[in-house]
């Protein structure tokens, strides 16, 4: 009963966050990217602002129009399906769990991946990863299947899964799986089932699956060479999506790269598997010894393969983000939550007590510590009955007769229970209301519907989401242009005041907005005493047209 009143209340700290704004940056870019093939019935082409973007593939794309298809353009409909394949990710990780292992491990393992943070935070601010954690799991496990046993439905849906993935995210979305389905393979000496034709068939599978994204890449770019894209001709957008947009990140040979750190992944789950982050390098290394010191072909090596190869390619990249983390959460959770089954008496449990011990004080005296500091200004009904829920959990708890081990097992969930509830119902509402972006586009639909908006020298893609008439960026020679025909509202920002009064672009102050990038917090930002010296000006403006001035 606890159980199951800890993993509800997991699975409403996820839900908690449906409401909350789009982030600034890649939440709020891709969400506006489905909006404009949800407005243009143009499920083949991907843009923004009108003009033609390269960079993911289509599969989220597609996930999300058909939520605003049947929900409408919202905040609500652009996260729900994040929640849904996250709700996939649990529902297989227990599948496979309890064919590895039983039960009890089984369900531990969705509890540990239910409360990792950064599994939360990317059901708040979505991008592809909460697709492709259920996705890559779920392609784990019918290929265990397939190996257990040959058999089409499992071929067909292992290779389904894999293809979902490769077209969220491109052909490195295979590594984990490869790895561990290989290593499975390897470690335990099955080479006949190497050699079998399944595999080659499930590559054709796979290749037959990733058509309609082949296709749609085909129709945008690679038939239209003339398009001007990455500031050159002759794009081809299948050859993006097979080599540059992830080879050439790897290699830092494509047209978008980064700088890598080999140690980058390590340190970043420290943070991102918190309050498992600590056991599970434990468990992880423990699971490494114990399968070179002795062959045991009863194990699996699944989760360790899948991970290890993963982090390993991830690590040699040079372009790294904390989320990329997440997709091999199920796997991690898995052998976490065996090691702490097998845990017994002696050296284990004891640094088992003092880690989670030291995890839980540490989330409780930060979740001090930032509500001191910030100071919201208010607290939601919401976030009052989340707490209140939380606590009556807790005090029935305290009153439940379990070993030591399982409570403080129970008090981690709760105590990132609580984090989360924090941070999604009081902390995020207060800091995306600096989204200045957000706040014009819905001051604009209220107070001026009938009118377009220009934006100058602000990048906001919250504005082209929440916004109900055209957004379109401008730079001052084509306002200049347009300044003579249309009547439009202008967004920009101070320093660009300055330069509309050089060009002599008349205009009328609309209204003011304090804005803050909110996906980048600063210590200046958290402390209400000097919040204001980290926030922008940033300005509604309503130009005045040339045939008015004369």
């Amino acid at each position: 009963m606890i159980y199951y009143s800890i993993l509800g209340l997991a699975i409403l700290t996820h839900l908690s966050g449906l409401l909350n704004d789009v982030f600034i940056s890649d939440s709020a870019l891709y969400a506006s990217i489905a909006k404009e093939m949800v407005l243009s019935n143009n499920f083949l082409d991907l843009t923004f602002d009108g003009v033609d973007w390269l960079d993911k593939p289509h599969f989220p794309f597609w996930v999300t129009a058909v939520s605003f298809k049947v929900f409408g353009i919202n905040t609500f409909a652009y996260k729900l399906p994040a929640i849904l394949f996250t709700l996939l990710a649990l529902f297989y990780t227990y599948r496979f769990t309890r064919e590895l292992y039983n039960h009890e491990t089984a369900l531990l393992a969705i509890l540990i991946l239910a409360t990792a943070e950064h599994l939360i935070i990317s059901n708040n601010d979505v991008r592809a990863e909460p697709l492709l954690t259920g996705l890559i799991i779920a392609s784990i496990y019918h290929y265990h299947r397939l190996i257990l046993r040959y058999r089409w439905t499992s071929l067909i849906w292992a290779s389904l899964f894999a293809a979902l993935a490769v077209m969220t995210k491109g052909l490195f979305t295979l590594i984990p799986i490869l790895g561990a389905v290989a290593g499975e393979l390897m470690l335990k000496r099955q080479f006949r089932l190497i050699l079998s034709s399944r595999w080659i068939l499930s590559l054709i599978l796979i290749g037959l699956f990733i058509t309609p994204e082949l296709f749609a890449l085909y129709h945008q770019f690679d038939s239209h060479p003339e398009k001007i894209i990455f500031g050159r001709t002759g794009v081809s957008g299948i050859r993006f999506f097979l080599w540059d947009s992830q080879f050439g990140r790897f290699f830092n040979t494509g047209p978008i790269t980064g700088s890598g750190d080999p140690f980058f992944f390590l340190h970043t789950l420290l943070w991102a598997f918190i309050p498992w982050s600590l056991i599970m390098y434990f468990a992880f290394f423990k699971k490494i010894i114990r399968s070179i010191r002795k062959s045991d072909h009863t194990a699996e090596f699944y989760t360790i393969s899948g991970s290890l190869l993963a982090l390993l390619v991830f690590s040699l990249s040079g372009f790294q983000l904390p989320h990329y983390t997440n997709i091999i959460f199920p796997l991690l959770a898995i052998l976490t939550a065996d090691w702490i089954c097998r845990a017994g008496k002696g050296v284990e449990l004891r640094f088992y007590n003092i880690a989670q011990s030291l995890t839980i004080i540490l989330m409780v005296a930060l979740l001090i510590t930032i509500h001191v500091i910030f100071r919201p200004e208010g607290i939601s009904t919401t976030a009052i009955l989340a707490f209140v829920l939380t606590g009556i959990i807790i005090m029935l708890f305290l009153r439940y007769p379990v070993e030591r081990k399982w409570k403080i097992l129970y008090y981690s969930a709760l105590v990132t229970i609580l984090v989360n509830f924090y941070l999604n119902l009081i902390f995020y509402p207060e800091l995306l209301k600096y989204q200045s972006g957000t706040q014009v586009a819905r001051y604009a639909n209220r107070d001026f519907p009938e009118m377009d908006i220009r934006t100058l020298g602000v990048l906001s893609f919250t504005i082209h989401f929440h916004a109900d008439n055209e957004v379109r960026d401008l730079d001052i020679p084509t306002l200049q242009n347009e300044l003579a025909i249309d009547n439009y509202l202008l967004f920009t920002s101070e320093p660009y005041l300055d330069s509309l009064q050089m060009v002599n672009i008349d205009y009328e102050i609309v209204k003011q907005f304090d804005h803050f990038h909110t996906t980048m917090v600063t210590g200046t930002f958290l402390n209400y005493k000097t919040r204001k010296e980290s926030l922008r000006k940033h300005y509604l403006l309503k130009p005045i047209p040339h045939s008015l001035i004369e």
